[in-house]
């Protein structure tokens, strides 16, 4: 047997695709997925803003979250993404 390496090939290789899917088909594929699932149906921008806004919530510096997401400018990154999510516990 050979020897197992840590993490998947696409966290190796820079260039190499995590899905296969791009543009409306990656749409469609997550509204497939969700609408299985019998969850909210979000789009990838809508799981990105969030996923950045949590960062954010969680303390991580606009510096870093800016460089994570690949924003030139971390202005861009705090104006974007200095809202406060609504916490949902309590509700």
């Amino acid at each position: 047997m050979g020897v197992k390496t840590a993490g998947a090939l696409e966290d190796r290789v820079p260039d190499k695709r995590i899905l296969p899917y791009t543009g409306p088909a990656l749409r469609d594929a997550l509204r497939r997925t969700q609408r299985d699932l019998g969850v909210r149906n979000w789009s990838p921008y809508q799981l990105r803003h969030r996923r950045i806004s949590v960062w954010h919530r969680e303390g991580i510096p606009f510096v870093e979250i800016a460089h994570r997401v690949g924003h030139s400018r971390t202005s861009l990154t705090a104006d974007v993404y200095s809202h406060v999510l609504v916490d949902d516990e309590g509700q």
